[in-house]
Parts: structure tokens; sequence; C-alpha cells
């Protein structure tokens, strides 16, 4: 497992990945596409781990391209998403910059290539901007509480080696991070996504997907110390709250950023949510809610992974060393 002193290691390795320029790779990107679509000029938005500051040096880099002048609710079966894979797949084989690997239409519409020069395989998605939206708010929330990004990379790592059936699929990063949120938000030291959202109105269709980036003291909240000592206390309350967490009766939600029932939760949504709500997304063991798209359960946990998750948070809480 890992210890205080490995774990700065890590941190030191993501902060040097994030750190890292990533607009060689853009600019190739950008030129190998940008002429299968004549009519709008692209934009690239580079997310998740290197972006986040979570990732490790064989992280793949994602990035979102924007295809479209307006937000468009799209799924893979309509003509629009194939055609604008195909393109974007055609874009990258034209080009001597780029080593075509795979395409995929199903879930989230992807392209995957590798960056000669620089040899990262990059995930190209273009669907919406709620992944690259999402991603912007939890950079901010690690930044204003910077444990949350200690406590993401320790359990990155506590996933695999507890090996809960089959982690990978399970508790994928995101996940994780999270469920780390969610935590500091219930225990007070992290601002709800509903917080950081007021007076603003909605701009990626019915969804709002920009937020008030204020300080932690607008919310009377402060950063916690930076010590071994204080993520061994942060990361047994995790796994404390987490072992006692009531998944069948209870939404993990960081819009709401505390504990509420199932029955009353969508008492307490905005209306678009009410309008477009779907009754599988609560037939689950486990309901964690995406931070915009909030009709969408960010969770594929089996009951047998939630009942392993809770066992393994309630025998580290007892045995955590740091």
């Amino acid at each position: 497992m890992l210890n205080w002193t490995t774990l700065c290691k890590h941190i030191d390795e993501a902060d040097k990945i994030q750190k890292m320029s990533t607009a060689i790779i853009e600019n190739d990107l950008k030129e190998a596409v940008q002429p299968m679509f004549p009519n709008f000029s692209i934009t690239l938005h580079p997310f998740g781990s290197r972006f986040l500051g979570t990732a490790r040096s064989n992280s793949d880099l994602d990035i979102y391209i924007k295809c479209y002048a307006e937000f468009i609710e799209l799924n893979t079966k309509s003509v629009m998403v194939s055609k604008t894979l195909s393109n974007i797949s055609m874009g990258i084989r034209n080009s001597s910059k780029w080593l075509f690997l795979n395409q995929f239409l199903c879930g989230c519409p992807i392209v995957v290539a590798r960056h000669i020069s620089t040899g990262i395989q990059v995930d190209i998605s273009f669907i919406n901007e709620m992944s690259y939206k999402q991603n912007v708010l939890l950079k901010y929330m690690f930044e204003i509480q910077p444990i949350a990004r200690y406590m993401a990379i320790y359990l990155h790592q506590w996933i695999k080696i507890t090996n809960i059936s089959n982690t990978s699929q399970n508790f994928p990063g995101y996940l994780l991070n999270l469920l780390v949120i969610f935590f500091l938000q219930s225990s007070g030291n992290l601002p709800s996504v509903r917080k950081l959202q007021e007076n603003l109105i909605p701009n990626t269709g019915p969804w709002i997907s920009d937020f008030n980036f204020y300080k932690l003291s607008k919310f009377s909240m402060q950063k916690i110390e930076l010590t071994a000592k204080t993520l061994k206390e942060c990361l047994k309350s995790f796994f404390t709250f987490y072992s006692d967490f009531d998944f069948g009766n209870y939404v993990i939600s960081p819009y709401l950023g505390m504990q509420i029932r199932q029955s009353e939760f969508i008492n307490h949504m905005p209306l678009a949510f009410r309008l477009r709500r779907n009754k599988k997304y609560w037939e689950v063991s486990m309901i964690v809610q995406d931070l915009i798209y909030l009709t969408m359960n960010k969770s594929c946990v089996s009951k047998a992974s939630t009942l392993s998750f809770k066992h393994y948070c309630q025998k580290y809480k007892n045995t955590l060393i740091i």
C-alpha cells in the first residue's frame, strides 16, 4: 500500500505531467481534423487525468473536440454521430503525424490514436462538452481543497490492490474522484455544485455547465493541512463514511453535496431533471449522480461490488497505515 513518501512521489509525477504542454499534440490534431469540418472552426479541450493532475507516465491524454456550434443532445444511433466519428477517423488516417488505433461508437463515441512524435495515446471525444466541463469543475475542487487530489490518487491505487470484482470496470478513476468530492462535501470541506451554480442559467441544453469559482472562505471553509497525519485522518473518515453508507436508499449527489434519500431526491432537483429522468437510473446498487448532466448515473457498480467496496472500507478504516 502507498505510504506518505511514495504517495508524494506520485503527486510530484502527476504535477510534472499536468504541467507538460500539450500544444504540439493539439496543433497536430487540429491540423488533421479541421479539413473534415470545412464549415466550422473546431476547438480542442484537453481533460482527463493529465488535466486533473492524477495521471501516471503511461496515462492517455483525453481531448474533447467541439465540432458543433451549439449543444445537441445526441445518442450513438444518430447519423450525425456516426458521420462525425468517421470524419475524425479519416482525418487521423490521412495525417502522417498520427497513428490511428481504433474507434468506438457505443457508450461515449471516441477515436483512439497515437501521436507519433510524443508517443502519447490520445482518446478523442466529440459528442458534447459534459466531460470537459466536469473536469474543469473537478480541477477547481482539487485546487481549492488540495487534499482531495491526494486522497483520489491514493484511492486509485487502493482500488487496484483490493481488486473489488474487476475494479477497472466497476471503479474507474472518475468514479473514485466523485466519491472523494461527495465525502468532503458531506463533511463540510467542499461546497455543493448547486451553491457554485447559484444565479446561473442553463447554457448547455437544459443544463448549467458553468460555475462560480469562489474561494473556500466564501463558504466559511478552510483548506485541510497537507500532512501524513491529516491524510490518514481523512482517509479513515472516508472509509468509515462509505462502510456505513446506505447505498440502497441514499443518493451520492455532488450537486446537492449532502446525504438524501432516493424517495426525497426528486424534490430537490431542477425541472430539467424531472422532465428527463429515467426509471433505469434508480435500478442499480449505487447511484452516483453526474456533476452536470443530472439525470445520468456515473456508476456501473454491481450489487456484489458495492458490498465488496463496503467490506474493504470497513477493513481499511481499522488497519490503514500511511
